[in-house]
C-alpha cells in the first residue's frame, strides 16, 4: 500500500561524473555512449527483469563491498533518479541481530528468518543530471549512500553488458564471465581502440579548508575524526564498543548503543604530505562510511579546527516523499520533486 507523501529531509552528496562511456586512450572526450545513452539502455535491459537478474558481478571474497542489484530508473527531462539494492551479509539461519543490552564478550545474538527467495538488505538512491555531469546520493534514513557500489555497477555495466561490448567465443572464466574481445559502435561489429571508463569524484568547494592544511601540512598536531554510528550496522557497533574501551580504557558496560551515537577520535599526530592526501582520499572515495568528516588542527591554531569534509559539496532540503513502505520511495515522484529544484540542486555548479 503506498502511504501518503511526507515531509522528509534529504541528505545529498555531489559528484563530478568525470568519465563515462568508451574513451580512446588518454583522450578526455568520450568517443561514444554518453550518460543518457547508457541509463536509457539500461532501463530497456531491465524491463520485465527479475530483480535477481539484475545483480551483475559478485564482490570478491573478502571485501567490504555489498552485492547490489538494480531497483529501477525513472527519467525526468536529463535527470535520471537510480534505486539499487544492497543485499547484506546472511546465511541459510537468517539474518544476526544482537541485543542492546548485551554485554561485550557476552553477546546475544537472533537470526531473523528470511522470506524465501527473498534478498536482505537496503535500498539507496541516487540523482545524476547527465547534462550537467553531476551525480548526487540521496540519502534518506541509513548512513550509507552505497555511491561505491553504483561506480562498481556502472563500471561492470560497460566492461560486460552493454551493447557495445563483442563477446568472445572462448569458454567462460571460473566465475562465469564471457571473454571480451571489444567495444565498437560499428555496424560491422569491429572492435575499436576505445575503452570503458566510469570515474567519479567528489565535487569541492573552491579553496576552503581543504586547501589550507595540504598547504600547511607539516603544522598539522592532531587528526580528528568524527560520525555518527547506528544500531542496524554491526560493524558500527563493534567499532563504537573498540572506541569507548580505548577512550576510557573499559568495558562499554551502561554505554550501550541505541539508535544513533555520536563518536569522535582524536590522535596526535603529523602525517607527511603522502599521508595526508591519501586520508583525504579515502574521505573522498568512501562517502557511505559511518564517519562524517576529517578535521585538523595547526601548530599556533590549538582551538581551530579544518574540517575538509566540509570542502566537499553537500546539501540538505526538505521534500514531500511518496513511499511504497518504509525503505522504498515513489521514483516517478521523486524525480518530479527534484526537478521542480533543479535550480537551486545545482547552484554550485
Amino acid at each position: 500500500m503506498t502511504l501518503p507523501p511526507i515531509d522528509e529531509e534529504i541528505h545529498l552528496a555531489y559528484f563530478k561524473v568525470k568519465r563515462s562511456g568508451y574513451y580512446k586512450f588518454r583522450e578526455e572526450n568520450c568517443s561514444f555512449f554518453q550518460p543518457a545513452e547508457m541509463l536509457n539502455e539500461i532501463q530497456t535491459w531491465a524491463q520485465g527483469k527479475d530483480l535477481g537478474l539484475t545483480r551483475l558481478y559478485n564482490p570478491p571474497a573478502g571485501s567490504d563491498v555489498l552485492p547490489v542489484y538494480l531497483l529501477g530508473l525513472e527519467k525526468n527531462g536529463n535527470d535520471w533518479v537510480i534505486a539499487m539494492w544492497n543485499e547484506t551479509p546472511h546465511h541459510k539461519a537468517g539474518v544476526p541481530s544482537i541485543m542492546l543490552n548485551s554485554q561485550v564478550g557476552q553477546a546475544v545474538v537472533h537470526m531473523n528468518g528470511v522470506v524465501k527467495n527473498s534478498i536482505p538488505g537496503f535500498a539507496t538512491y541516487f540523482w545524476w543530471a547527465t547534462d550537467k555531469d553531476v551525480l548526487a546520493s540521496i540519502r534518506f534514513r541509513h548512513n550509507v549512500t552505497g555511491q561505491v557500489a553504483l561506480r562498481d555497477y556502472m563500471r561492470h555495466y560497460l566492461d560486460h553488458e552493454s551493447s557495445h561490448v563483442i563477446a568472445g567465443h572462448g569458454p567462460a572464466t571460473q566465475d562465469g564471465a564471457i571473454p571480451i574481445v571489444g567495444y565498437t559502435n560499428l555496424p560491422d561489429n569491429l572492435p575499436l581502440k576505445v575503452y570503458p571508463r566510469f570515474e567519479t569524484e567528489a565535487y569541492r568547494r573552491p579553496g576552503g579548508d581543504r586547501e589550507h592544511v595540504k598547504a600547511n601540512v607539516s603544522r598539522i598536531t592532531k587528526v580528528i575524526r568524527k560520525g555518527s554510528l547506528e544500531v542496524t550496522a554491526v560493524q558500527d557497533r563493534v567499532m563504537f564498543e573498540n572506541v569507548v574501551r580505548f577512550l576510557r580504557r573499559q568495558t562499554v558496560g551502561a554505554a550501550a548503543l541505541t539508535n544513533t551515537r555520536d563518536v569522535r577520535v582524536e590522535l596526535a599526530y603529523t602525517p607527511d604530505a603522502t599521508e595526508l592526501d591519501q586520508m583525504i582520499a579515502a574521505q573522498d572515495e568512501a562517502p557511505e562510511r559511518a564517519w562524517d568528516d576529517l578535521g585538523f588542527t595547526l601548530k599556533g591554531e590549538p582551538n581551530k579546527i579544518y574540517w575538509v569534509g566540509r570542502s566537499t559539496v553537500r546539501d540538505e532540503i526538505t521534500i514531500p516523499i511518496l513511499r511504497t513502505n518504509d525503505e522504498l520511495v515513489d521514483l516517478k515522484h521523486i524525480a518530479s520533486e527534484l526537478a521542480s529544484r533543479r535550480t537551486h540542486l545545482l547552484k554550485f555548479v
